[in-house]
């Protein structure tokens, strides 16, 4: 919810910091702008953990011996709901995203480290 709300308000002291002249209000903002970075990294990340988890556990199942995948079978409640997480945090972050301005949305930060920059060989 962090990574939905904080560039909502980041937005709005972006235009404060438009019509201010005050270093204090614009060094405010700019701290403003750095929280929804983040929360917006945050959101992703967790999104992105959530769908590696529920792959992690499509692959238990799938090499699971049957007395093994008959208990998992009694807690697919527990994918079922994992998988809801997912479809309504991506539609949030669909809807949402677009809202959030440039400057507060870390995936406008071309330089920021991505998981394939850490990858070995």
């Amino acid at each position: 919810m962090v990574g939905v709300v904080a560039p909502l308000i980041v937005s709005g002291l972006a235009y404060v910091k438009s019509k201010s002249q005050d270093p204090k209000i614009n060094q405010a903002i700019e701290t403003g702008i750095h929280v929804g970075r983040i929360a917006t990294a945050t959101a992703n990340k967790a999104l992105e953990n959530k769908q590696n988890i529920v792959s992690l556990i499509e692959v238990g199942l799938k090499t699971a011996p049957p007395e093994v995948q008959q208990a998992i079978d009694e807690k697919k409640a527990l994918i079922d709901k994992l998988n809801k997480e997912i479809q309504a945090t991506e539609a949030q972050i669909k809807r949402i995203a677009p809202m959030i301005p440039g400057q507060a949305n870390a995936d406008t930060i071309p330089d920021l480290p991505r998981e394939e920059d850490f990858k070995t060989s």
